[in-house]
């Protein structure tokens, strides 16, 4: 597996910039991938359940990263189970696996917590469709009526308390109207809901 030094960070991705427990700066999985396949377009990630699956209750997933000549450059693994994230284990360890990978060739290395000895646990959500600028109305509207769901449950019921939510949690999307949320952005507020509720989950403090 190669390695490389930490890459610059492009501008328009500082803003999806998230400040975990202990001061810790985190840049979720799908941004590492958009980062990815700006620099790096004809790179490719393929990704495979290595052990375990829907019907085993968990999920060990490898991701490699493969040069234009097809060369392997960089592998990760992540394990998931369903006791830990009943929303969707083999998702959730597909996209920690190929941001483990991407961290092993610079993507973000220094925004990868997973990858310290005693990690903190962001969750890593499903990525979808990164390749293009804009989403279809579909890939948006099912995007937040997973956060919705996920943020009903957590007692985030309506537009002024998640306005309060995203201004704590994610303070670039604070000001964005809600009718111009991407599918990638109700994408990242799920995966930072999900790392908050393993915070509580764990027993430590969330963000403030």
């Amino acid at each position: 597996m190669e390695t490389s030094n930490k890459r610059r960070m492009p501008e328009n991705l500082k803003r999806y910039l998230v400040r975990l427990p202990g001061n810790k700066m985190y840049l979720p999985a799908a941004y590492r991938v958009v980062w990815f396949r700006d620099e790096l377009p004809h790179w490719s990630i393929i990704t495979e359940i290595v052990e375990g699956g829907l019907n085993a209750c968990y999920a060990v997933v490898k991701a490699t990263i493969l040069n234009e000549e097809g060369r392997v450059i960089a592998t990760g693994h992540k394990t998931e189970t369903r006791e830990d994230f009943q929303a969707g284990w083999v998702e959730k360890a597909e996209s920690g696996a190929i941001a483990r990978a991407l961290a092993f060739i610079g993507f973000g290395t220094q925004f990868t917590p997973e990858l310290d000895e005693k990690p903190e646990r962001p969750a890593d959500s499903p990525v979808h469709r990164l390749q293009s600028e804009e989403d279809p109305p579909s890939a948006a509207m099912y995007a937040q009526k997973r956060f919705r769901q996920l943020a009903n449950e957590r007692g985030i019921k309506d537009k002024d308390a998640l306005r309060q939510w995203l201004k704590r949690s994610i303070p670039g999307l604070y000001l964005l109207p809600f009718d111009q949320f991407t599918a990638e952005d109700w994408d990242l507020c799920y995966e930072i809901l999900c790392q908050e509720l393993d915070t509580l989950e764990s027993g430590a403090e969330a963000p403030s």
